[in-house]
């Protein structure tokens, strides 16, 4: 009987991780034979993202980590979560969070996705549209006139 598997990243890099690990994974739970042993697995994760989900995956064996609350209580994580979870979405930079949920979500890691969508919310909780925007690296697209509707909606 199998105890490992080889998930290989979208750029050819190989990552370890015992079956009982996977469970989490819905992608993961179709693909492994249990009987069938040196399984590898190809994913369409890129191995910096694919690193973080490996390590999720096993910390957790397979157990389902709490429910975070939506809408999140506060900005503060520390409220909702636990602190090996702080620690480890807190290691990953806000352009990466959207690699995490992309790859995390293709393997049907719900509660992953659900970590890192929650650090983003708590980022952008009690911001200003403005502050959004900086944070995002985005511009506003609309016109003067669009604005001012907005604005006079706000009163």
């Amino acid at each position: 009987m199998a105890t490992n598997v080889v998930l290989i990243s979208s750029d050819e890099q190989k990552f370890e991780i015992d079956i009982e690990s996977t469970k989490l994974s819905e992608l993961l739970i179709g693909l492994v034979d249990n009987s069938k042993p040196d399984q590898t697995i190809p994913t369409d994760v890129k191995s910096d993202m694919l690193k973080k989900i490996v390590e999720y995956l096993t910390h957790y064996k397979g157990v389902e980590p709490k429910n975070i609350p939506k809408p999140l209580p506060s900005s503060n994580l520390s409220d909702s979560i636990d602190e090996w979870e702080i620690n480890f979405i807190n290691g990953i930079e806000l352009d990466n969070l959207y690699d995490l949920i992309n790859g995390a979500n293709y393997m049907g890691i719900n509660s992953l996705v659900d970590l890192a969508s929650a650090k983003i919310a708590s980022l952008m909780k009690d911001k200003t549209v403005e502050e959004m925007r900086i944070m995002l690296n985005t511009e506003c697209d609309l016109s003067e006139e669009e604005l001012k509707k907005l604005e006079e909606l706000k009163l």
